[in-house]
């Protein structure tokens, strides 16, 4: 479990140091980052992933981050896992970009699969897993 738990943290900050080279290159846009999607991996972790990852993002982007209450207002209790979700509730929220995470636990591994969707070109600027 603690193997799990370390690869877990070390997948947030790995995708925050991918974050920082895209955000230095925008400007008072809007960011979306929805919740985590997960398949095993526990409630308490999803949420503490989420939680340290718009942290980060907001530590080094000076993009505006919709707030987390915002956008499950948007979502209205629906689960965003796919690209074209994601794109939609951007959309709706006016976001320039939009962050998909999922989280899937594979025997004693947590894999983290990531999709950066740009809402104006309707395309996905960087996907990567973990």
């Amino acid at each position: 479990m603690k193997n799990n738990k370390f690869l877990f943290i070390t997948s947030v900050f790995f995708f925050c140091s991918f974050f920082s080279v895209v955000a230095q290159e925008q400007s008072k846009h809007k960011f979306v980052l929805l919740p985590f999607y997960s398949m095993g991996v526990d409630s308490i972790s999803l949420t503490t992933a989420e939680s340290i990852l718009r942290t980060e993002i907001s530590k080094i982007s000076s993009m505006e981050i919709i707030s987390a209450k915002q956008t499950k207002t948007v979502l209205s209790g629906e689960i965003c896992s796919e690209s074209e979700c994601a794109l939609d509730a951007g959309k709706k929220m006016g976001a320039d970009k939009v962050l998909l995470c999922r989280l899937s636990s594979l025997g004693e591994k947590v894999i983290t699969q990531y999709f950066l969707i740009d809402v104006k070109n309707e395309n996905e600027i960087l996907i990567d897993q973990i």
